[in-house]
């Protein structure tokens, strides 16, 4: 018999880079907090709890139709430790399985989670972690012109599916290029004003 696990949705974070509160974006007309509280549900916990901080009120309205409950990280603006510290505190009693996921990760499915509990329940340590393993590329002007090389060619053939790196990332030759994410965008040092400006 598979003992049920709890499930926190860390969603405390002020999002200060984005401007707005991720939580509080939406996807299919469906809130991101929302959405991670519901597959937390879905993949059999027998608790939710939601940690939030900034914009407490909004996010915890989000989430009033779902069976979950809500607690305050009240030093939210110190980073996400913090959020973990009072899960922590909160599940002191609870010695079994944690499902620990963020809000912002709007592409998550509930086989996802499902997938991360088996591996839990079969590894010896009972932890498990989700990783992009040899699908990442990483490309950077201080990598050796082979080591360069060896990671275009690997997002060129399509081995590597998400490419990391700064502006001259852009430039790898990414088969069925799907998303550009710039992180920093408002930092000048992401810019090119010489030709090609990009």
């Amino acid at each position: 018999m598979t003992v049920p696990h709890v499930a926190v949705v860390l969603a405390a974070g002020g999002s200060t880079r984005l401007g707005r509160p991720k939580q509080l974006l939406t996807r299919d007309g469906e809130t991101l907090v929302h959405r991670a509280a519901r597959m937390a549900l879905a993949s059999g916990a027998a608790r939710v709890r939601v940690i939030v901080g900034a914009q407490a009120d909004d996010v915890v309205a989000a989430v009033r139709d779902l069976p979950v409950e809500c607690l305050v990280n009240p030093r939210w603006n110190e980073g996400l430790a913090g959020s973990v510290r009072v899960a922590v505190d909160a599940l002191a009693a609870h010695d079994h399985a944690t499902l620990l996921l963020t809000c912002d990760q709007p592409a998550l499915q509930v086989t996802h989670l499902q997938a991360l509990l088996e591996a839990a329940r079969h590894a010896p340590s009972g932890c498990a972690a989700t990783r992009f393993g040899d699908r990442v590329a990483v490309v950077h002007s201080r990598l050796s012109a082979g080591k360069r090389l060896e990671a275009w060619w690997r997002a060129h053939s399509g081995a590597a599916q998400v490419v990391v790196g700064p502006r001259s990332a852009l430039f790898s030759p990414v088969r069925n290029l799907g998303l550009v994410v710039i992180d920093e965008e408002h930092d000048d040092s992401y810019k090119q004003n010489e030709t090609p400006r990009y």
